[in-house]
């Protein structure tokens, strides 16, 4: 796995372009052909940081930090991010992986669990 040296210089310059949507573009193609995984995770952790900042797109902010996560996975901070976007987005399946305690997974197994009325309208018990 080479490390590009130039990688820093190269995305300093492409962060400081106007157009951020050609800004975008760039970051994820650049993501997807570069075979560091150093670089790649840090290039789709700018990609998701950038489109979050600047369109508020929260769907595509998480794929961003996913393929981060996907290209090194020891990212507390990514993780963080994470976390917080599938809570807001109230995405209780895919935050399951990602809780760090057992208080945190009984909380969002408890955003899982089917509630009462649910219960009784699909021919249940209720509580």
């Amino acid at each position: 796995m080479a490390h590009d040296p130039d990688a820093d210089a190269r995305l300093a310059a492409l962060l400081a372009g106007q157009n951020r949507a050609l800004v975008y573009a760039e970051l994820r193609s650049w993501a997807t052909q570069t075979t560091d995984p150093e670089l790649r995770a840090r290039l789709w952790r700018e990609a998701g940081q950038l489109v979050l900042d600047r369109f508020a797109n929260q769907a595509e902010a998480i794929g961003c930090f996913e393929a981060s996560l996907e290209a090194r996975r020891d990212q507390p901070e990514v993780e963080d991010r994470l976390r917080d976007l599938y809570r807001q987005r109230r995405s209780w399946q895919t935050l399951l992986p990602l809780c760090r305690s057992d208080e945190e997974r009984a909380e969002v197994l408890a955003h899982l669990e089917p509630k009462s009325w649910w219960r009784r309208l699909i021919g249940g018990q209720s509580r």
